[in-house]
Order: C-alpha cells, then structure tokens, then sequence
C-alpha cells in the first residue's frame, strides 16, 4: 500500500549531512536531538555554549542605542561582541571582515522589520546547546581559536557531551571564521562531511580531539586525537 505524504514514521529522503553555524548551530542540534535517523553526519560550528553575561550587557547597551534611533552606533557596540578586539590576536583578513560583517548587520537591522527582533532572539532566548548527543550519529564541532561568542575551551567541553564527535579550531580566526579562512573552514567540513582524515591539517591549532572514533572515517582521523 503505497504511503500517504502526512505519514511521517518514516523520511521520504535518505539521510542528509547537516551543517549550522553560530546560534543555527543551536538549531540544528536540537534538529539531531530529535530525530537523529534523519541525520547521516552534523557539524556543528561557532557554537554558542553560553552567552555570558558580559556578552549580553554588551546586547542591551547596543539595543539601548538602536532604539534610540541610532542603528549604525547599534552596530559599533554588537562589533565588540561579534569580532575580537584583541590585539594580541592574530586575525585573517580582519579590517576586511569587520567592515562586511558591520555592512551586513546594518542593512540587516534596517531593511527588515524582524531583523533587530530576530538578533535579540538569538541572544536573549535559552538557546544553550545542551542534553548531549547519542545515536549513530557522527558530530564535529569546531570554532576559530578566537571565537568570542564561545571560547574554544566551551565549545570543546561541549564537544564532549556528544557521544561521536569531533572537536577542531581554525587558526588566526574568531567567530566569523567562514570569512576569514574560507577555503580552510570549507576544507575541514567537506573532509568530514566525506570521511576524510582530519590529521595533519596545518591551518587546525592543535590536533582534533576526538571523543569517539566518528563512524566511517579513517584511522588520521583518530591519530590526530592522540
């Protein structure tokens, strides 16, 4: 007996890689959380672990500024928040990016009528990533070493929560590491996404550690968490 399109007991598309990014990572591990047989592998990337209280003290004096009318100072306060200042670190392509990303948020806040409501959301909602992850399915999360929104030693503990997983940091990057290493942080997901090793990347800052051997990958990948 053929199926009706609202049974919904069993998926009408094979298992899917999944990929979210900053609080979408939030998102798509709460997807995984429920229905793991949809998933075939997750990354999981610039995860928002916790949003410390600087970071939202940080939010509300932005907020306070964009409600007064003044979006560009809005955005000048959510730059400390999203991007590292400091200037010991060492950024890819940094005044490029801090630009973009301060070009994107403006027009972001500005042309749309949900899109100040919609980033108050992301920071001031319970999105905390937590529960842990079991099941069949594999997991690598990773960040830039200077990630602002999570430190790499929170995404890295929550890394080991998840039973199959993965943990990797990109160099000379912070939270917009897709812009600042793009062909590096597209490399390191594709790897994953397709079973490659992992072990010996040069732009990674430590070797991967992995919790468990991810399913399906070759033995690189459990030498680098060696």
């Amino acid at each position: 007996m053929p199926r009706r399109r609202d049974d919904h007991r069993r998926p009408w598309f094979p298992r899917v890689n999944f990929l979210g990014y900053s609080f979408g990572s939030a998102i798509a591990f709460r997807c995984a959380q429920r229905r793991p047989e949809r998933i075939a592998r997750l990354v999981l990337g610039g995860v928002p672990v916790r949003i410390s209280d600087k970071l939202i003290d940080l939010w509300l004096r932005g907020a306070q500024r964009m409600l007064s009318g003044d979006p560009k100072g809005f955005v000048d306060v959510l730059a400390e928040m999203f991007l590292c200042s400091d200037p010991r670190a060492n950024i890819r392509n940094q005044v490029v990016v801090r630009q973009l990303v301060k070009r994107m948020t403006l027009r972001a806040v500005t042309s749309s009528a949900h899109g100040f409501e919609t980033m108050q959301r992301s920071v001031l909602e319970n999105l905390d990533p937590e529960g842990g992850l079991s099941g069949d399915v594999p997991t690598l999360v990773f960040c830039g070493e200077h990630d602002t929104i999570s430190s790499m030693q929170e995404q890295r503990a929550f890394a080991a929560t998840i039973e199959d997983c993965a943990f990797a940091a990109i160099g000379e990057a912070d939270h917009w590491v897709f812009m600042q290493r793009r062909d590096d942080a597209s490399d390191l997901v594709m790897r994953f996404f397709t079973g490659q090793s992992l072990a010996h990347l040069d732009y990674l800052v430590e070797p991967v550690t992995a919790f468990r051997t991810p399913t399906g990958c070759d033995a690189g990948h459990a030498d680098a968490a060696r």
